[in-house]
């Protein structure tokens, strides 16, 4: 039986409103994003959806982000 992989974007692919419309279609994107919100005690989603372009493009942003709208995308794959 064949291999599967997965490749993701990284740093550099960030934009905001990324993972927007993946968190309003599938439950378990919007799951990620809440557990993200929760666990990082902070609004990952609004920054990734709704967030300034400048606080998104910083490296501690980018990388979190780009990590949960990933992982948000595998979960509903």
């Amino acid at each position: 039986m064949g291999k599967v992989v997965f490749v993701f974007h990284g740093q550099g692919s960030q934009y905001v409103g990324m993972a927007r419309e993946l968190h309003d279609l599938h439950e378990e994107a919007a799951h990620v994003f809440r557990e993200a919100d929760r666990i990082l005690e902070r609004e990952i989603s609004s920054l990734c959806f709704d967030g300034r372009e400048e606080d998104l493009n910083q490296t501690i942003n980018t990388q979190l982000t780009v990590f949960v709208a990933n992982h948000a995308c595998f979960r509903v794959l």
